[in-house]
This record gives structure tokens, sequence and C-alpha cells, in this order.
């Protein structure tokens, strides 16, 4: 196994582990901090507050997409290497979709990571840090910002790749259709926002799969 292949394989377990992650928080964590439904997050009311006292939770749902953008960006070249020789117009493409939804993601990250700051300055100047909060929220949201835009990159990278790999007769099959079903949810979710929810669903067997089949193969 070249390294390329195994950091892609480490990068796509990552990724999967990092989707699981945000769920469970989601779902079993953030209710009992009062976070109910996506408008919470853009309320700085609830959101400054909370970073305030749990900076470590916080961490996973803001600052930590710079963390996915690096598992990403293992696993996009280390496929480009993998199959490049197979479907190269299309691996390309996939490769630059991938490209794309790691900056994007390491962009709003860097953002996310600013609510610290904002969190500290808050009971200071509540009106000021409030306007500033919804700024940078509408910048980096999943609704309209730069984590749209990531989560569009990526579903289309995930279903170009899972293309050429199905083309190729690389990983098994069922994982490649799997893939085509996570890049579908990822590009349809910026319209029809409850792929939003699946997505992840999806993409955390499809990672762990990937990587899995990358550190066999």
């Amino acid at each position: 196994m070249n390294s390329s292949q195994k950091a892609a394989g480490i990068g796509a377990l990552l990724q999967g582990i990092f989707f699981v992650i945000v769920l469970a928080f989601i779902f079993a964590v953030l209710p009992s901090f009062g976070f109910q439904g996506p408008n919470d997050f853009a309320d700085p009311a609830k959101v400054l507050p909370f970073v305030a006292s749990q900076p470590l939770v916080a961490f996973v749902l803001f600052p930590g997409d710079i963390l996915f953008a690096v598992f990403l960006i293992l696993t996009v070249m280390g496929l480009y290497e993998r199959l490049q020789t197979h479907s190269p117009a299309l691996v390309r493409l996939a490769t630059a979709a991938g490209l794309v939804a790691t900056a994007l993601f390491l962009a709003g990250g860097t953002i996310g990571n600013s609510l610290y700051q904002l969190a500290r300055l808050y009971p200071q100047n509540r009106g000021v840090v409030e306007t500033a909060f919804l700024t940078l929220n509408l910048v980096s949201s999943n609704g309209v910002g730069l984590l749209s835009g990531g989560i569009f990159a990526y579903g289309w990278w995930a279903a170009l790749i899972s293309w050429a790999a199905l083309r190729a007769g690389v990983f098994p099959k069922w994982l490649n259709y799997l893939g085509l079903l996570f890049g579908v949810a990822g590009v349809g979710a910026i319209l029809i926002l409850p792929l939003g929810f699946l997505g992840p669903v999806v993409g955390a067997v499809w990672c762990v799969w990937l990587g899995v089949a990358l550190l066999r193969a």
C-alpha cells in the first residue's frame, strides 16, 4: 500500500468518526443545553453563552470544520492518486470539487473560531457582539454561507469519485452506490433541507466503509 492511499483511508475513517460525533452531539448532547433546532444556532443569546461555558463541546460544532477539512484533503488527494489512471477527466473534475469543498470548510471553520472571542466580549457589549455574530453566521452558516457551499461541493466530489470508482470496478459496488447516494444528498441539501440530515448518516457509513476498503486494498 502506498502512503497516499493509506493517508486517504485514515482521512476517510476520521471523516466518518467526525460525522458520528456531530450526530451524537446534535441529537443527544445539545438538546440538554437548549438547542432544539437549526434556528437556535443563529441565536447569539444562546450560542455565545454556550461557547463561553462549554468551549470543548462547542469546538466540535464550530471550528471543528478545520479538522474536517484536513481529513478531507487527505482523502481527496489519495483517491486522486488511486483512480487517476482509470478515468482521468472524471477524477480531475471530482478532485477540483473536493479541493473547493476543503477550502470552504476551512474558511467556515476559521470564521467559527472567532466565536470564542465574541463569547468573551459578549457580557461587555451585547449589542455590538450580537451584530458581529449575526454577520459571521450569515457568511459561514449551513443555510446560505461558506459551509453550505462546502457541503454542495463535497456532494459533487463524493458523487463523481464514486462514479469514477464504479466505472473502473474499484472498491465494492455497493460502496460506490452508497457514495453516489451520499453525493446526491449533499448536492440536493442546498434546496431540500431534510437531505441535510440524511447526508451525515449516509456519509458516516460511506466514509468508514471507504476508509476500511482503502486500508485493506
